[in-house]
């Protein structure tokens, strides 16, 4: 039996997305339970990775969402359904990190008494190029990274999802792609954490997958795609997914594939 864990692909990615912008946000993002009428206070740390230069930077805010592809649009503050791009202030909106050193950012979040569920936002950071250096003129280049904020209102959380789709096909001889299509019916979002397992005809584990926990917005679905890079033997298969996405139950599935010659 293999077993495949997909989140170190995406640490490996995380830092290289850092050595690529010149600087660290922590923590990646906020899921925060929240009372309708007390602000609250988080603080965000941004590193200059950079030894030699100053980073200058602007923080503002963006409304998201994401297509069950996983593909994430933007738009702007305020303009999206369960958007609390308004709830929130930041501070400083602009500020400068000398090199090798942190600074620490405010943020403050009001909940109206009207909101029940999960409401979100993108806390950016954007890289402001440096137009006093000769070098720079004609290069005026940014980077940014984002840090989601999900507020949500505690004791009107209602957790439901399902898998409305299980499929799979083969990509090569060896490579193996299941799709998982997860709805979120709830009113808060979730996120889909679990395994998937191979079996062999005669019920035996070929290889079981991790899933990383992708996010579902509410009222959305998601298309969670799980590669298997491993030579399977001709013949019949049955791929069981279990996934904890924080309902009450877990949510089971499976679905059947035959790998030809």
């Amino acid at each position: 039996m293999r077993t495949i864990c997909l989140s170190v692909s995406c640490l490996l990615s995380i830092v290289a997305q850092a050595w690529a912008v010149g600087f660290i946000v922590t923590p990646p993002r906020f899921e925060l339970p929240l009372a309708p009428g007390s602000p609250q206070t988080h603080t965000v740390s941004v590193l200059n990775i950079d030894s030699t230069a100053p980073v200058r930077l602007r923080a503002y805010l963006s409304d998201w969402t994401i297509k069950p592809s996983g593909q994430m649009s933007t738009a702007r503050p305020g303009t999206l359904p369960y958007s609390c791009s308004d709830w929130v202030e930041v501070n400083p909106a602009e500020f400068e990190v000398a090199p090798r050193a942190e600074r620490v950012v405010r943020f403050t979040i009001r909940v109206p008494d009207s909101a029940f569920g999960s409401y979100w936002t993108m806390l950016y950071f954007e890289s402001q190029p440096d137009t006093t250096r000769k070098s720079m003129v004609g290069l005026l280049m940014k980077a940014r990274v984002g840090s989601p904020i999900y507020a949500v209102v505690s004791g009107t959380e209602i957790k439901q999802a399902e898998l409305t789709g299980f499929s799979y096909r083969r990509r090569t001889a060896n490579s193996h792609q299941f799709t998982l299509q997860l709805a979120n019916t709830g009113n808060v979002h979730l996120r889909a954490k679990g395994s998937l397992a191979v079996k062999d005809g005669s019920g035996a584990v070929a290889a079981v997958l991790s899933l990383s926990d992708d996010v579902v917005l509410p009222q959305s679905r998601r298309d969670i795609a799980v590669t298997l890079d491993q030579v399977l033997a001709p013949g019949r298969y049955t791929a069981v997914v279990e996934l904890d996405c924080g309902t009450p139950e877990l949510i089971q599935g499976e679905t059947g594939f035959e790998v030809a010659k």
